[in-house]
């Protein structure tokens, strides 16, 4: 039933979409999926769907560049989220690759079931950015983990 897809071109605009929605912002805003898929694989960029039975649930997307892996947005949709989906997502993402040596993370200060997430997989907190977010102002919580599984 659950299962985990690398993203390809069909998909840019389900990941526009539901990252606008997420965001409440303007389809231009975050409207970048399609520019990336375009050129995926061309650049570092590396997409995964999360996916319930035949639908989309949700969506984790970053770059590797060398040894490292960034990790740029995790989401689940509301209904799927607390059943483990996003840390199994998160899993995957972080073992799909046996060259990845170190894996970066930012995250909002308040979004603390994330950071509760991302500290029960061993990342460590190793900075913070002053007023990094907007909408509303909010200081980012920059972690890692090294020398993965």
């Amino acid at each position: 039933m659950f299962r985990i897809k690398e993203a390809d071109i069909q998909d840019f605009l389900w990941l526009d979409k539901t990252e606008s929605n997420f965001f409440n912002s303007s389809n231009s805003e975050y409207a970048r999926y399609e520019k990336i898929m375009k050129m995926y694989p061309e650049n570092n960029y590396i997409i995964f769907l999360a996916c319930y039975k035949n639908s989309n649930i949700g969506y984790i997307a970053g770059e590797k560049n060398s040894s490292e892996l960034h990790v740029y947005n995790l989401l689940i949709l509301n209904e799927y989220r607390n059943k483990g989906y996003g840390e199994r997502l998160l899993d995957f993402y972080i073992n799909f690759n046996s060259n990845i040596k170190t894996v970066f993370v930012e995250l909002r200060e308040s979004n603390l079931k994330a950071l509760n997430l991302y500290l029960d997989k061993g990342f460590v907190k190793y900075n913070n950015r002053k007023n990094y977010y907007s909408h509303p102002n909010e200081d980012a919580i920059l972690m890692k983990l090294t020398s993965k599984i």
